[in-house]
């Protein structure tokens, strides 16, 4: 139920009305009467009521809450407290000598505006020349979300390396949880209450890391224990250490079945893993409007692609059509022409049921087949041949 404050006047009009209604003693009630001054403070009274009542509901109404009061909702209920603000993560394409080595804790990446990525694993380049790292901002908050091409030093430099530079924007950096998402989360709360489901196995996750957005089934192992996959809210990969204390917080959730004791030994017949990302490299031929900033383009490209993957809504069908991606960046406002015949991937891309897809490199041609790059032309176009693993991904 929501209560609607109602004004003065109106109330007056209400206590007039019963009073007419109600008796034949009285026919009007003029201004600057008695029984105005009793109607005003009838209404006065009623007000203050109402008033009352709409706090109360703040403190029962998720629909209704906002701010402190949907914060005492959710302690109120049991919800996990609203997140706070968490890293971005993107890939960087590192280009050097072959055997070039990037070692993950050690060697850091840094953006154009100051934000430190730090190495999510170590990475030695092959014969090709260049490779791809995973990466994750040390620092939380949207600012975190730096655009294309911003990411370009490395610190300490290793020996053997050239350049490097982040083709896709970095996605998931956030600030604190905005009310409409965590009134979503309180409203599903009651989740949590239900019996052997993915939901409230979910809760239970986000209450003790609330970098946890969604659980996925992820079939049997080869001793019998079911896999459960979890994804990241910023796409980052769980360690060991942090997996081990979300099956410790979860167990007693498990069903008998799952939550075994032998001889003092705890063990579990479930196991939790990393949710696999569906790692897709998107590359084309396109006409800029003169009137359109290319880099401009290309980040409002960049984020249509991250909307159509956003993972709190995303509903994995097994497949994901080209054409689908191809209609995106199409539709982007400034592009004038694109050529279908070189847009890759060309096939539909197939997606188990257990992973989620991710944008890996993301490259812009002109119609003559030279890179458009950033404003700055940080980028080498001899380390950008035509098929940046699209065979293998084309054949799988």
């Amino acid at each position: 139920m929501k209560t609607r404050i109602t004004t003065i006047e109106e109330l007056k009009q209400l206590f007039v009305e019963s009073l007419l209604n109600h008796t034949s003693a009285v026919t009007k009630v003029s201004d600057h009467s008695v029984l105005n001054g009793i109607s005003y403070g009838v209404a006065k009274v009623g007000q203050k009521a109402l008033k009352d009542i709409v706090l109360v509901e703040k403190n029962v109404n998720p629909d209704m809450a906002y701010g402190i009061y949907l914060d005492q909702i959710a302690a109120n209920w049991g919800i996990a407290a609203r997140f706070g603000a968490g890293p971005s993560t993107t890939y960087i394409r590192v280009v050097g000598d072959s055997g070039t080595f990037y070692q993950a804790g050690v060697n850091t990446v840094s953006s154009d505006q100051g934000i430190v990525f730090d190495l999510a694993t170590n990475f030695t380049i092959d014969a090709d020349g260049f490779g791809y790292i995973k990466v994750q901002s040390q620092t939380d908050g949207l600012e975190t979300k730096v655009k294309p091409f911003s990411l370009n030093s490395i610190s300490p430099v290793p020996s053997g390396h050239t350049y490097l530079i982040n083709e896709y924007i970095a996605t998931g950096g956030r600030d604190a949880e905005e009310d409409e998402y965590f009134r979503t989360r309180i409203k599903e709360g009651a989740n949590i209450i239900a019996s052997q489901t993915l939901s409230k196995l979910e809760q239970v996750l986000m209450r003790e890391n609330n970098l946890v957005l969604k659980v996925f089934r992820g079939g049997v192992d080869s001793i019998g224990n079911t896999i459960v996959k979890i994804a990241t809210q910023n796409g980052s990969t769980l360690s060991a250490s942090n997996l081990a204390s979300l099956l410790t917080a979860a167990a007693p959730y498990f069903a008998l079945s799952d939550n075994r004791v032998y001889e003092g030994i705890q063990t579990y017949g479930v196991v939790f893993e990393n949710i696999d990302y569906e790692e897709i490299d998107i590359e084309f031929n396109v006409k800029i409007k003169d009137s359109y900033d290319s880099d401009s383009v290309r980040i409002d490209m960049q984020v249509a692609i991250s909307k159509f993957f956003d993972y709190r809504f995303y509903k994995n069908t097994g497949i994901i059509e080209w054409d689908d991606l191809f209609l995106i960046i199409k539709q982007t406002a400034g592009v004038e022409y694109i050529s279908d015949s070189s847009f890759r991937p060309n096939q539909d891309i197939i997606i188990s049921k257990s992973s989620l897809p991710r944008v890996k490199s993301f490259l812009m041609y002109d119609l003559d087949g030279n890179i458009i790059s950033d404003s700055n032309d940080l980028l080498s176009p001899i380390y950008y041949p035509n098929n940046i693993d699209l065979t293998t991904q084309s054949t799988i």
